[in-house]
């Protein structure tokens, strides 16, 4: 089966939590013997070959006023307009098309939008490809793609996301088959009407294999809990940061926390830092490097997050997480116990939460569940999903060619 995976960034470029999850897939899909091709978006005018993992990948540059990996200095008025281009860019579907022209796949499975922008979705169409899309954002209901402001979450989507998407939701009908790592994220599409020619729409979960090895954790006193990803007012470290000047934490004796990760408050976070002895920021750690130093994860997030790649990483290490009730996160706790969800404005209901994932009696059986829930990640068990779809959609246009 030759497969296209299409997303916006893939490394050598800078990879977060759903860019990893892509990445994995590919890998996986590859070790099953598919024949894997992903396309990517990459800096510069002109169009880029390379191989990540064993398999090869093409950056293609964007139609659009600068790559979307150096957005971090642009200026408003800029992002608006990149924005706009990015709703429905003709530009990117022609370059896709002519990619899909050369590879001639089977499928074609698009994942990260930004940068590419639904056109694509037409190009494929058009080549008679059939096209398997997973929602890792809310990319089609909000050009931030978090449903998230400043000043919180978006509870419903605003008359002006409404308007600015249409693009995008009316593209949905190119789509064959939609999946999403969380029931969470699915719905909030479904709901509103997308995907309406999509013959399957399914919940299948991340690749995320157990570490080969895990290292022996530093013997290091107390209760050490870790936060790690991106500093940022969505993943709710105010409120962990403020339920540990609180009394609250006090109640759990020995208390440490670790925070990895860089963002815009990693400011804040060092200020907190400097004041509470009991927290200690490392800045960027690898994964692999940082779960063996915690005894819980802590995921706050205010946001509705589709489902965080951490929590998995961290049942891999066989470390319990105590997550916030928002977005995807509840539907993964539930996989190991649902006591350990809480509401993150609640700082009671937090320490609530957190004391049970450090108690060092219920441990043992955390430990065995958390490894338990990583056979839903592994590579062979996504794959057999995903290719279930890919083969019901090759099948499903076989039949119309047929007509």
């Amino acid at each position: 089966m030759k497969v296209c995976i299409l997303t916006a960034t893939y490394l050598p470029h800078k990879e977060f939590g759903a860019e990893r999850a892509v990445r994995l897939l590919a890998n996986a899909l590859t070790d099953r013997g598919c024949d894997v091709q992903v396309v990517a978006t990459g800096p510069g005018a002109q169009r880029q070959s390379g191989r990540v993992d064993g398999h090869p990948v093409t950056y293609l540059p964007q139609a659009n006023f600068y790559w979307s990996g150096d957005r971090d200095d642009k200026g408003f008025a800029t992002k608006v307009a990149w924005h706009v281009r990015d709703s429905y860019n003709p530009a990117m579907g022609r370059a896709v098309g002519r990619m899909l022209d050369e590879l001639r796949p089977d499928i074609v499975h698009t994942n990260i939008l930004a940068g590419f922008s639904v056109a694509v979705w037409r190009a494929a169409s058009r080549r008679g490809i059939p096209v398997v899309h997973t929602l890792h954002d809310y990319y089609l209901l909000c050009p931030r793609s978090s449903m998230f402001r400043d000043t919180g979450l978006c509870e419903s989507q605003c008359g002006a996301c409404r308007v600015f998407v249409m693009p995008r939701t009316w593209a949905t009908r190119f789509v064959n088959a939609v999946t999403a790592p969380s029931h969470a994220v699915l719905d909030a599409h479904l709901s509103r009407g997308l995907f309406p020619a999509a013959s399957t729409r399914e919940v299948i979960q991340y690749v995320c294999p157990r570490p080969a090895t895990i290292a022996e954790r530093p013997a290091v006193p107390g209760n050490v809990l870790g936060f790690i990803g991106r500093l940022t007012p969505d993943k709710g470290l105010s409120q962990l940061l403020n339920w540990m000047a609180g009394p609250e934490s006090r109640r759990i004796q020995g208390l440490r926390l670790l925070i990895a990760g860089t963002g815009p408050l990693e400011a804040t976070v060092r200020a907190a830092a400097a004041r509470d002895d009991r927290i200690d920021v490392l800045g960027y750690v690898a994964p692999a490097d940082f779960f063996p130093r915690i005894t819980a994860l802590a995921v706050p997030s205010i946001w509705n997050d589709p489902s965080p790649v951490v929590i998995r990483e961290a049942y891999g290490y066989g470390i319990p997480v105590a997550g916030s009730r928002f977005g995807g996160i509840p539907e993964l706790i539930r996989l190991v116990d649902e006591r350990l969800v809480f509401e993150p404005h609640d700082p009671r209901d937090m320490t609530r939460a957190i004391e049970l994932a450090l108690d060092p009696a219920g441990r043992p059986a955390l430990e065995t569940a958390c490894h338990q829930a990583t056979e839903q990640f592994t590579g062979t068990r996504v794959c057999e999903q995903v290719e279930a779809v890919y083969r019901a959609c090759m099948n499903a246009a076989r039949r119309s060619a047929r007509r």
